[in-house]
């Protein structure tokens, strides 16, 4: 079995099914047109400053709130084993690229909701739901490339 390096890009539950798989780090980072993985660095978690700006949000329910701070939290947790680290500002990706294909992706899940619902309950709020998505695809669109 292949030995982690000390410095491995990803959390070691990836390197171990990786390395179950016969995968090498130069095999997972050279698909055609993937980025390179996060570098982790000491800024802030992108997922803490988000859950911050859900306490400014004009949400009434505060039980969506708490369901959706839940998810960031498993999101970030996930993140960290996944990647071994937190995802940070300046961390080597393009994250105009990373917000539009994550943006078109939730379009298609939205779009695939709104299709499984039809008419049946949730149908409006799925409907909403993917009309924001879009408009935030559109939106994402005209951030210009960094520099």
């Amino acid at each position: 079995m292949t030995e982690q390096p000390t410095e491995a890009p990803w959390g070691p539950l990836v390197w171990e099914a990786m390395a179950a798989q016969g995968e090498h780090e130069e095999q997972r980072c050279l698909r055609p047109g993937d980025q390179p993985l996060p570098v982790p660095n000491d800024g802030p978690s992108m997922h803490d400053l988000v859950i911050a700006d859900l306490d400014r949000w004009p949400e009434e329910d505060p039980a969506i709130r708490d369901a959706i701070r839940g998810l960031l939290a498993d999101r970030k947790r996930i993140g960290l084993e996944r990647y071994g680290s937190l995802l940070q500002a300046h961390n080597g990706r393009n994250a105009r690229r990373d917000l539009l294909e994550e943006l078109a992706d939730a379009a298609v899940y939205g779009r695939q909701l709104q299709a499984e619902l039809g008419d049946g309950p949730g149908s409006a709020e799925a409907f909403e739901a993917y009309e924001h998505i879009l408009s935030a695809l559109f939106c994402a669109h005209k951030i210009p490339e960094a520099r």
